[in-house]
């Protein structure tokens, strides 16, 4: 239940939300406060070219951090972060993924593409 929480702000790169953890019987009972970003590879900064010398571009993370107890761990590397997002329209929050990467034994930059639409309640 994060619904009313849902916050996105730079520029579509960081998405964070307050997760409920209950209900008293008259409001919600919030807990952790929750931040999803795209930052960049350790190494990458957004300048168009290969800094960390593998060969790909730009390339980035997703990152979770738990702002209430301080916990932080990357969900997943290998992100084309010009392709990637958090948007929202009505009530769903829509995230959209851009993966890169060699394909095995070759110079052969292969990417994936998928979009996520969630509906969160309340």
């Amino acid at each position: 239940c994060i619904g009313s929480s849902v916050s996105i702000t730079g520029g579509g790169d960081i998405l964070t939300f307050t997760k409920a953890v209950g209900y008293d019987g008259v409001s919600i009972i919030n807990g952790s406060t929750i931040r999803y970003s795209f930052v960049n590879a350790l190494g990458e900064t957004a300048n168009a070219e290969d800094d960390n010398g593998n060969g790909l571009v730009d390339e980035g993370r997703l990152f979770r951090e738990d702002l209430t107890n301080g916990t932080s761990f990357a969900v997943c590397e290998g992100l084309d972060l010009s392709e990637c997002s958090f948007t929202t329209s009505g009530h769903a929050v829509t995230i959209g993924l851009s993966s890169k990467a060699f394909l095995p034994d070759s110079e052969i930059v292969m990417s994936i593409d998928r979009d996520f639409t969630v509906y969160p309640r309340n």
